[in-house]
Parts: structure tokens; C-alpha cells; sequence
């Protein structure tokens, strides 16, 4: 599986992080064999059709508008960079294939979950200013904090997040985000909504709200108005039910630790055997592939 992702980067390097990407890895095979356990229950069956027409949008070359090709040519170059990626990754068909079937198992897991959520939620409108967890003076994202809201005392909140702001896909140039239901960010959902468990009080609007550290950066929030009840748009949705597909997967993860039927195995010896089976196909520097 590492060897997918370093395949993907080939022209790019093709280098592994083995400090993190096994452990990573793990949990996600983890994560995928409990789910390919549980699909049938809920009806998600990918069918080797399904993987092989996954397998053909991903290998199969595109044509431009309005052009047409020999059916035979396409299966020929189809076939051709197929082969060329299983060589390069060291995996056989069968073993491309059980990955594939887990992605289509996770997609069709998360359109089982999209559909239960509400096309009307409870919301607040919000902007952000997000800063990057690492300070790199030298590439321009070495603000700090602290200064970002000394800025914000004196200055429009959207014309500071135009120029601190990076963007992680959510806000506008202006780091507004928009209208955020409870779950979407649950990092933010005290300071949304409110969290009398944890004496979090929820932003009043116009309110900003100090530093916030998670995994993804460091935020600065600002409520607008709410909160009160508004149509999902489709970007908010696609999060918040991937956040449903996550809370399912450490929901199972941990019945099934408790239940004694997930057990993890790995030590330094597997994890040497990992780094020995990453070597084998680990691109040269000096030798770029062809």
C-alpha cells in the first residue's frame, strides 16, 4: 500500500515518510477491514464490475471533447499504463484490486451516511483567519497569533485574513466560510454552539475568538450571526458527513477493541520488514524514471 502512494510520486521523488506513513497506514488497514466486515450488513457490496470500471478511470486515457478512438487502441494503452504502474509499485492485479475494492467500500459508506443528514440544520455564519502550525518566517507564514489579533483591534477582520489567511478549501480570500452546522468542525463546536459540559460559552455574533491549535493549523474565528436554521450548502455537507464516516470508523474501532475482536500487531521487526519492502521500489535520485 505504501508503495501505491510512492508509485504516485514517483516523478515527484517517490520518497516515504517511514517515521509516520506506516503507522498511518495501519490504522488505515484497520479501519478498511473492519468496514469490509461490516459492509454486507449495510449493503455495500462493491461487484468486480464496479472494480473494473474504477480501474478504467484511473488508467484508461481521456480523450479530448468531440474525438474519437479505436476501441481496441484504448484497451491497448489502457492495459499498457496498468501494467507500467503494477510494475512500478511491485503489486500484482489481485492486490491493486482488493485496494480499489476498499475505496469504492469507503464511498459507498460515505453515500449510506450523506444521506441521513438534514438538508436544513441549525447554523452559525462564520469566518476565519487559519495560520499554518509551523512558522516559516522565510516563506511568509511566520505571523504569529498574538499579532494577527493586535491587527484586529485596528484593523477589518477580512482585510487581515486577505493577508495572513491560508487557505485549507473552506473560506474565500476574505476567510469567510460561510453558514456551519454543529459536527462539521467539531473542533469549533463549543465555540459555536456552546458546551456547558466543558464551560465553553458560544461566540455572540461579532465576537472573535482567542487562538484555536488543532491538527490542521491555528485558527482565529469570528461568529456573524445565528444561530438558526439554514439550508446545507454541498462543500458543508461533504464535510460533515466525512466527519460522520469518521466518527463510524472510531465508533467500530473501539467496540471492537473492547470487544476483543480488533487486536494491532506491530513491532520493530514488522517495521523493519516494512522499510525493506518500501527499499525495493523506492526510486534512485540519481536515476529519474524514464
Amino acid at each position: 500500500r505504501i508503495r501505491v502512494l510512492q508509485g504516485a510520486n514517483r516523478y515527484e521523488g517517490g520518497q516515504v515518510d517511514l517515521s509516520t506513513v506506516p503507522f498511518e497506514y495501519l490504522q488505515d488497514l484497520i479501519h478498511a477491514e473492519v468496514l469490509r466486515q461490516a459492509s454486507p450488513g449495510l449493503g455495500i457490496v462493491p461487484t468486480d464490475e464496479d472494480i473494473g470500471r474504477a480501474l478504467r478511470l484511473q488508467f484508461e486515457p481521456g480523450l479530448p471533447a468531440g474525438q474519437e478512438a479505436d476501441p481496441g487502441q484504448l484497451e491497448q494503452e489502457f492495459q499498457n499504463n496498468y501494467q507500467t504502474f503494477l510494475t512500478t509499485t511491485g503489486l500484482s492485479d489481485s492486490d491493486y484490486r482488493i485496494i480499489i475494492e476498499e475505496r469504492l467500500t469507503r464511498l459507498g459508506l460515505f453515500s449510506s451516511l450523506g444521506q441521513t443528514v438534514d438538508d436544513t440544520m441549525e447554523q452559525v455564519e462564520v469566518r476565519w483567519i487559519h495560520l499554518p502550525l509551523e512558522r516559516q518566517p522565510q516563506s511568509g507564514s511566520g505571523v504569529q497569533p498574538q499579532d494577527v489579533l493586535k491587527r484586529l483591534e485596528i484593523e477589518e477582520f477580512g482585510l487581515v485574513a486577505a493577508d495572513v489567511s491560508e487557505s485549507v478549501g473552506f473560506s474565500d480570500t476574505f476567510g469567510y466560510v460561510g453558514w456551519v452546522p454543529r459536527g462539521a468542525f467539531p473542533d469549533f463546536d463549543g465555540i459555536f454552539f456552546g458546551d456547558p459540559e466543558r464551560d465553553i460559552a458560544a461566540l455572540m455574533p461579532g465576537e472573535t475568538s482567542d487562538p484555536i491549535y488543532s491538527e490542521q493549523g491555528i485558527y482565529i474565528v469570528q461568529v456573524l450571526s445565528g444561530p438558526e436554521v439554514q439550508p446545507l450548502s454541498d462543500l458543508i455537507r461533504a464535510k460533515l458527513t466525512v466527519e460522520l464516516v469518521d466518527e463510524w470508523q472510531e465508533q467500530e474501532l473501539q467496540d471492537g477493541a473492547d470487544g476483543g475482536w480488533v487486536r494491532m500487531n506491530f513491532n520493530s521487526d514488522l517495521y523493519a520488514w516494512v522499510a525493506d519492502q518500501v527499499a525495493i521500489t523506492r526510486p534512485r535520485l540519481d536515476q529519474p524514471p524514464q
